[in-house]
Parts: structure tokens; C-alpha cells; sequence
């Protein structure tokens, strides 16, 4: 484990039940830091539940680019939210209690696994989500939000794909 200055880190101290002494939280601390406090932390595993209803499926997949690059394997709801991620190779996706305990179990069971899976998930993501790489991307979503009426209600994924689908097919039809 790294060592980080005392203003970033306060321990949250549970005299009654010191077992429970592993919960800390951090002060402000600039993003490119952050996968170093998440590697601080010792983490062996990263779990990203998210029930399935349209808030969760707006969610970005942010939490398997911070475990990602943190170096932390992670077991993902099966949701679109983590569509990137590649089971058995970039994460674990779970759903249903009986399958996340599964998928917990495997890494908690396969030291190898998380090894693996955490360095997959960081070339992937250091592959994918580079912006250098991806600029083209953003400027894209810039120009698409500047576009939006104010007061756009928030779909899922599926929503804009088949809407973007739609449109396609009817301006191959014109």
C-alpha cells in the first residue's frame, strides 16, 4: 500500500466495533490521484450492484473505469450500464444473489482471477477510453446536449438506440 498525507485520508473510528475500522473517507483530491487512493485502500474486490430500473440504466460505467484503473477487479450488475465489460476477462457481471455470492467466491477463491482480470480491465480501459483516443467522441456529445430543449427527460441506452435506429432506417427510406 501507498502512503497518503493525512489531510486526504480520515479514518471513520467505530470504538464500539473495531473490526469495522476499515471505512475511511477522503478530502478533495485531484482526479488524477483517485486511482491512487483506490489503491490505497487495499481493496481486493470492487462491487458495483444497481437495480434494474431507468435511473440505473442512465448511469454511466464509471465505477469499472475507477476500479479498473485503480487495479481492482470488479463483479458489475448485469445491466447495459456495464455492456463493456467482458465476463470472465475485464470483470464479473452478477444477477441475482445467488450469482453475485458466485462471483464474489471466484475472486475470493482465485487470487489468479483477480490478478488477471484487473490487468485486462486496465489495458482495456487505458485502450477504450483514452481521450486522446476518443475526442471525436465528446465532441460529438457536446454538440448533441447543446442541441437537446431544456427539460429533457432521461431514457436508457436502448431508448436512443432504437430511436437512432429509427431514424436510419427512415432516412434509407426517403
Amino acid at each position: 500500500m501507498g502512503c497518503l498525507p493525512d489531510w486526504a485520508v480520515k479514518w471513520m473510528k467505530d470504538t464500539a466495533n473495531p473490526a469495522a475500522n476499515r471505512v475511511f473517507t477522503t478530502s478533495w483530491v485531484p482526479f488524477k490521484d483517485f486511482p491512487r487512493i483506490l489503491a490505497w485502500g487495499g481493496f481486493d474486490i470492487g462491487l458495483a450492484p444497481l437495480r434494474r430500473n431507468d435511473f440505473n440504466l442512465c448511469k454511466s460505467n464509471l465505477k469499472y473505469l475507477d476500479y479498473g484503473m485503480a487495479g481492482i477487479p470488479g463483479v458489475y450488475s448485469d445491466l447495459e450500464t456495464y455492456g463493456n465489460v467482458v465476463p470472465w476477462s475485464t470483470g464479473l457481471l452478477a444477477d441475482g444473489e445467488d450469482l453475485w455470492y458466485r462471483m464474489i467466491r471466484e475472486y475470493i477463491m482465485r487470487p489468479d482471477l483477480r490478478r488477471h482480470v484487473a490487468e485486462r480491465a486496465r489495458k482495456d480501459i487505458v485502450a477504450k477510453y483514452d481521450i486522446h483516443k476518443c475526442i471525436h467522441l465528446w465532441e460529438i456529445a457536446y454538440e448533441r446536449f447543446a442541441a437537446l430543449e431544456a427539460n429533457v427527460e432521461c431514457r436508457p441506452l436502448a431508448y436512443h438506440q432504437a430511436v437512432a435506429g429509427n431514424s436510419a432506417s427512415e432516412t434509407a427510406r426517403a
